[in-house]
């Protein structure tokens, strides 16, 4: 098997693995204080998630929004504010280019049943580049929406995918574009 199918392989694992951990409509139960926090600006009300493996990296995240750590490597981190979602997943892929993976990453998700790509737009993570995917899928009576941002850093993909349903996405995509912005390679 070539390491391109390998690749796609391992992608397509990871897309699965966040879109059903992001799907969860309601994310974590959430209080009043937290629902006040979701359009929270980065800075001294933001908490800081840093790792070391596979290479260094760090970000902000809303404070009061739910983390959630999961031993994983490859999946770490994921973080739940009210009715909205961001995790981070982690994948080698060796000499792949961004390119590459933006192709693979759109095969995988044209897969999926009830799913439709809304735009592919080039953007920046880290100070990397990276390209952004938005998608929607058909939930109950309302839409899922998610955008998944990657980038290809020292060999590895890092995806960030943001989801919420319903106005809940688009409520709190400032919130979650200050997580991407935050990010330091």
């Amino acid at each position: 098997m070539s390491k391109r199918s390998v690749g796609i392989i391992g992608l397509m694992l990871a897309l699965v693995l966040t879109l059903a951990a992001c799907s969860n409509d309601g994310g974590s139960p959430s209080t009043a204080s937290e629902s006040s926090s979701l359009a929270q600006p980065q800075g001294a009300d933001a908490g800081t998630y840093s790792a070391s493996e596979p290479i260094n990296y760090s970000f902000d995240y809303p404070e009061l929004w739910k983390m959630e750590e999961s031993g994983d490597p490859n999946s770490p981190v994921q973080f739940f504010g009210e009715g909205v979602s961001v995790a981070l997943n982690i994948e080698e892929i060796g000499e792949a280019s961004l390119d590459d993976y933006a192709s693979a990453a759109q095969e995988a998700l044209g897969s999926i049943e009830g799913l439709t790509v809304e735009s592919q737009t080039d953007s920046t993570l880290g100070g990397e580049p990276a390209v952004t995917i938005v998608s929607t899928q058909a939930k109950g009576d309302t839409g899922f929406k998610r955008a998944q941002t990657f980038a290809i850093v020292d060999g590895y993909a890092f995806v960030v995918t943001y989801g919420g349903s319903g106005d809940r996405f688009d409520a709190d995509l400032g919130t979650a574009q200050t997580i991407i912005d935050s990010f330091i390679f």
